[in-house]
């Protein structure tokens, strides 16, 4: 989380700069929208998707915009370094099936929209076929070291203190406070409360 402007024309702008300007012909974004967004009603995320997509057609760009329920938690992890972890178990092959849903079905709607020929069908195979052969991984380790980074999680950031925290009974979790969950993690440093801030 960090403090974002809010207004959705400065919001849209700031988003569709970066991917104009890194000359993408196509993107595919995920829009959150619930408790854990900043988006809080499908309303407003739309009106957000809607605003990036005339950005993204005005300079040539093919812009598709999936939303994501975030009044539950997505995948297992919240804070920067551990999603980045996730994201690296993910690409590797593993990672929380509904957060592999997720890369899957952005993957296969951005490779439809490529000039590969190919549908969403197809798409999706290609996507799941390089998360098992290593293909993924093998991309992801070119991107961060492109970016002067080291791709290896080992070198990602631990808390000071982890310990686990055992339900005191068997049961099921209903619901999550997805908001709450995480402002007190970024309290604790999992997030940014300024831009630049690591």
């Amino acid at each position: 989380m960090t403090a974002t402007i809010d207004q959705v024309s400065l919001i849209a702008a700031s988003i569709m700069s970066k991917k104009i300007a890194s000359g993408a012909s196509a993107v595919v974004l995920d829009v959150k929208v619930g408790e854990g967004a900043f988006m809080r009603t499908v309303a407003d995320a739309r009106e957000l998707a809607e605003e990036m997509r005339a950005l993204g057609n005005e300079a040539g760009m093919d812009v598709v915009c999936v939303l994501t329920d975030m009044d539950q938690p997505l995948g297992r992890a919240v804070g920067n370094a551990l999603e980045v972890r996730e994201a690296w178990e993910t690409v590797s092959g593993g990672g929380p099936a509904d957060f592999r849903e997720l890369v899957v079905d952005a993957a296969a709607q951005l490779l439809a929209l490529s000039d590969l020929g190919v549908d969403e069908e197809e798409g999706r195979l290609r996507a799941e076929r390089a998360l098992t052969d290593g293909s993924a991984l093998a991309a992801y380790d070119r991107w961060v070291r492109a970016q002067g980074g080291d791709p290896d999680p080992a070198r990602l950031p631990a808390a000071p203190v982890v310990r686990p925290v055992p339900a005191p009974a068997s049961g099921f979790v209903h619901k999550l406070a997805a908001r709450e969950v995480a402002v007190a993690a970024m309290e604790l440093g999992a997030g940014r409360e300024i831009a630049g801030s690591r």
